[in-house]
């Protein structure tokens, strides 16, 4: 205690009582507030470490990388990937598909959908075309219904379709050197798929979903890693149409996965990628269709596909022209190209490729009068099995030939050649009285089997004529 004075306390007090209050004034006024004061600033001193611990906690958590040790689990029991169709459309992916301008993107992408929509289960699905106005996309998927024969309630049900000329769907901005995520834009994408239950959202073509600098990968794979985000966000399928460069298309260089527009960056980040590439010179020749016709067939071939293996095989594909009818009588209606599966003539066509009804169907035809072997021929007998077999015969001239020579070989006709009036060689079954059509030698005609060897022995020459045996 600090009283200040020496000697007894009975000398400075005259009772126990005032040194009692006097030591109480002593304590009030100089040791009690510095006990108060160690107190206070100990409790400060404990919370300013408490919520620097908190904030370095919440940061590290933040920003933690750990080592996740593999947990074995059956096989048999790990989820399937959610593969919904054709093996390019997977939940919570990127795909793409990359081609060419006019062709068959779109077209593709439309009978994809409504292949999707009315599939079991049927799914859901969102096109936005960011080129078109709203009418001319709803002229190519009514054209494309219609061809398909795809029920207009399914429709109506299961497919939406928008333009980005009435709204916009720009990801990713760039200002000077900076970018910029449109956050509204693809906070309402995300709402929009999750709300209407989307499965599958097309972006055609993805270059018209942002402004940045299409070269650089940098800017390309963050506006690419929105799309990733909206997938993996509302569990669907995102699927980004791709233009391609330059040097790459008809009459330059095969499309392939490096052929994209700008920046690589896109085709990394997708976990499928398939190109279009239009039938080429050497190839029409191959399938016997005219080279002026080749533009409307294109292949779609998997250059990517980081979920399975590559087969490397290609789908073939012919655009074909589909009156909407809605002309009037003083104007013709629309025609719109619609896409369907073409199946390449094969090599190994076999007589199995035509029905007993199909068949008799053709010789009761080619017993009317003689038809031409050979495909030049005017009364070319190839017309008559496109008109029985449901082929044209001009497109499928390849695949109509390949079955003829499949018929010959088992037995259901033969090869004769023609003869002439001025004389010639070999064998015929045309009546002598009948005048012999102009044109190229050999025909096509129903006979009796006393009319020419049995099989397998086959007349063939030079502009020689196939006929029919009963």
């Amino acid at each position: 205690m600090c009283f200040g004075h020496g000697g007894s306390w009975k000398d400075r007090y005259r009772s126990e009582a005032e040194l009692i209050a006097d030591a109480e004034r002593c304590w009030n006024k100089f040791i009690l507030p510095k006990e108060a004061e160690r107190e206070a600033n100990a409790r400060a001193a404990e919370a300013f470490i408490e919520n620097a611990r908190r904030k370095r906690d919440i940061q590290a958590r933040a920003n933690a990388v750990t080592a996740t040790p593999f947990i074995y689990q059956d096989p048999a029991t790990l989820p399937r990937r959610d593969n919904l169709y054709g093996g390019h459309f997977i939940r919570k992916y990127v795909s793409s598909t990359v081609g060419g301008g006019g062709g068959g993107k779109s077209s593709l992408e439309i009978i994809d959908a409504l292949g999707m929509i009315s599939g079991s289960p049927p799914l859901s699905v969102w096109y936005v075309n960011l080129e078109d106005p709203i009418d001319e996309i709803q002229r190519r998927v009514t054209a494309a219904a219609m061809h398909h024969d795809i029920n207009p309630k399914v429709l109506n049900e299961k497919l939406f379709v928008d333009s980005g000329r009435d709204q916009s769907f720009v990801v990713v901005t760039q200002r000077g050197r900076e970018t910029k995520v449109v956050e509204p834009v693809v906070e309402a994408i995300i709402a929009e798929v999750r709300g209407k239950g989307i499965d599958v959202l097309i972006i055609d073509p993805f270059v018209s979903t942002h402004e940045v600098e299409e070269n650089d990968n940098n800017k390309i794979q963050q506006v690419a890693n929105q799309f990733t985000r909206i997938a993996n966000e509302t569990n669907a399928s995102v699927e980004l149409v791709h233009h391609i460069n330059k040097a790459s298309g008809d009459g330059k260089s095969e499309v392939t996965a490096v052929s994209g527009r700008g920046a690589g960056a896109l085709k990394d980040k997708a976990r499928a990628v398939r190109v279009i590439n239009t039938m080429s010179e050497k190839e029409a020749k191959k399938a016997g269709i005219d080279p002026k016709d080749r533009f409307s067939y294109f292949r779609v071939t998997n250059v990517k596909a980081n979920m399975s293996k590559r087969s490397g095989q290609a789908d073939w594909y012919r655009i074909v022209s589909v009156k909407l009818g809605n002309g009037t009588k003083w104007s013709a209606g629309d025609s719109v190209g619609v896409v369907e599966k073409w199946q390449w003539p094969s090599e190994e066509a076999t007589a199995n490729d035509v029905t007993t009804e199909q068949l008799g169907e053709l010789k009761r035809r080619l017993s009317l009068a003689p038809h031409g072997d050979n495909h030049q021929a005017k009364d070319w007998a190839g017309c008559v099995f496109g008109e029985v077999l449901g082929l044209d015969a001009k497109a499928d001239k390849r695949k109509i030939g390949l079955l003829m020579k499949a018929l010959v070989t088992a037995g259901h006709f033969a090869v004769v050649e023609r003869k002439w009036t001025g004389g010639g060689n070999g064998q015929c079954s045309r009546a002598p009285q009948t005048p012999p059509p102009t044109g190229w030698g050999g025909e096509w005609r129903f006979i009796t089997p006393s009319d020419t060897p049995p099989p397998p022995y086959i007349y063939k020459a030079d502009g020689g004529r196939v006929v029919a045996r009963s």
